[in-house]
């Protein structure tokens, strides 16, 4: 499964809410930072905790009209519209 697979599968789960299939697909030594914080998430479970609070900032009816990636090595950058 390629990064970009990884992440296109991360963005439907977040759309129907799902986390627990989000962070399926990571190792229990990933290391995320969220985007635009500066906190750095050691750990699966740590990544997975921070996802709860994650519904409460979404907007009611929250929807992933078009998504779009761009791979680089290592990297993976998305473009997602709302």
């Amino acid at each position: 499964m390629s990064l970009a697979d990884i992440v296109q599968r991360g963005w439907e789960a977040v759309g129907t809410g799902d986390f627990d299939a989000l962070v399926s697909d990571y190792v229990e030594e990933m290391t995320f930072i969220m985007p635009g914080q500066t906190d750095v998430l050691a750990g699966r479970l740590a990544f997975r905790a921070a996802l709860d609070g994650l519904g409460e900032i979404l907007p009611p009816g929250f929807e992933i009209t078009e998504l779009r990636q761009i791979e680089g090595e290592g990297e993976v950058i998305s473009i997602v519209e709302l």
